[in-house]
């Protein structure tokens, strides 16, 4: 028997010509499909959410099952397509794109959906040019357009927003970052509470919408490894906040701000129905290790314009959100529509009693503790 999550069911397919069953309470009981018998090797899933499967018994009795087979319903129930091969491999890939190898005639087949599948004359050539194609259409387009994202809830057939980051964390543990781009796809969250407002959801400002800033960017780093994850952040500013009360030279997590991230780690993981990552980062001269934060001006710039940090060691790892999409680093108004915000940055300054900030044009600026206007942008890891 070989398991699988797929779209919040666990899908077990038999080795040994008992069939298909799925899962809805995490394995600790299972429903036969109606594939019954049969022997099967791997099951997997795209973006639409079909699971496929293939046999691996030719012809071993009567009720053997050759070729694929996809279900559209979570592996309750599936459909045979071509029935008169037999595949000896197949590999999901991103951008929904599925390669199958039939033993037989040596052809490899593709699909972007799982049910219609062309003849591929050679199974790398192919790969390598349609992923080429969809890469290339992805930049272009985060390039072009800071809203070039997709709904992750949407994309992973998910009912509710703790399905969808149960689903993504999951795979991240499992470093299977399949089905989703480097960054700009993302989860909205109707309502959190920070630094003592209660804040809200709102359509035309997306304040609360998390986009994805890179994946497994922090695997292995840390005076700890931070281990695999999927980094998020606020598309734009989500409220006005000062760093802190005094002009001081604190490191960030002892700021106010950093407080406030801090304190409002237990009702974002009710709110998302999972424990956040703890990320493990190195700046300002010593080792961090947060769960709610906000970047750091590497991690936006890929360089420290104002940190008082130089000659100091730290982990200035440039997000892909920053380095594929530079436009991301403009951030709006939590309820004005179009009105550009300035942002906090985690590093403390050069200049005496200062923080850092992404102007609202983009550049990097720093400013005193103190100051109430600026805006606050936050992130964290599933």
């Amino acid at each position: 028997m070989i398991s699988n999550t797929i779209r919040n069911r666990v899908i077990a397919v038999s080795t040994d010509n008992h069939g298909i069953s799925y899962s809805d309470d995490n394995g600790h009981t299972f429903t036969l499909s109606n594939i019954t018998t049969g022997s099967f090797d791997k099951a997997i899933y795209n973006n639409n959410g079909i699971a496929v499967t293939r046999a691996i018994n030719k012809g071993n009795n009567n009720n053997s099952v050759e070729g694929i087979l996809y279900s559209e319903d979570g592996g309750a129930t599936w459909t045979n397509i071509l029935q008169e091969y037999w595949f000896s491999k197949i590999v999901h890939l991103n951008n929904n794109m599925m390669f199958a190898c039939d033993l037989d005639s040596g052809h490899t087949y593709f699909t972007s959906d799982g049910k219609n599948w062309e003849i591929a004359s050679n199974l790398m050539e192919e790969y390598l040019i349609t992923q080429r194609r969809l890469d290339l259409t992805w930049e272009q387009n985060l390039a072009a357009n800071r809203d070039t994202g997709r709904n992750l809830q949407e994309v992973f057939h998910c009912s509710t927003l703790q399905e969808t980051c149960q689903l993504l964390q999951e795979k991240a543990n499992n470093r299977d970052y399949s089905g989703l781009s480097p960054c700009g796809d993302y989860i909205d969250i109707d309502a959190m509470s920070f630094g003592g407002s209660n804040l809200t959801f709102n359509e035309n400002t997306q304040n609360l919408r998390f986009v994805v800033a890179g994946l497994g960017i922090y695997d292995g780093v840390g005076d700890t490894d931070s281990g695999p994850g999927i980094v998020f952040i606020e598309k734009n500013v989500c409220m006005q906040k000062r760093m802190d009360s005094e002009n001081g030279t604190k490191i960030f997590t002892s700021t106010e701000l950093g407080t406030a991230c801090a304190n409002a780690v237990a009702g974002l993981q009710t709110k998302l129905g999972v424990t956040l990552k703890t990320v493990n980062r190195g700046y300002d001269g010593s080792w961090q290790h947060e769960k709610i934060f906000l970047p750091t001006e590497g991690e936006v710039f890929g360089d420290r314009p104002w940190s008082n940090d130089y000659g100091t060691w730290n982990t200035s790892i440039i997000w892909p959100i920053f380095s594929k999409c530079p436009q991301s680093r403009i951030k709006y108004h939590q309820s004005n529509v179009g009105e550009r915000r300035w942002w906090w940055t985690a590093n403390k300054s050069s200049t005496s009693g200062c923080y850092t900030f992404v102007d609202s044009y983009g550049p990097a600026d720093n400013i005193g503790a103190t100051d109430t206007a600026n805006s606050v942008v936050l992130a964290f890891s599933l």
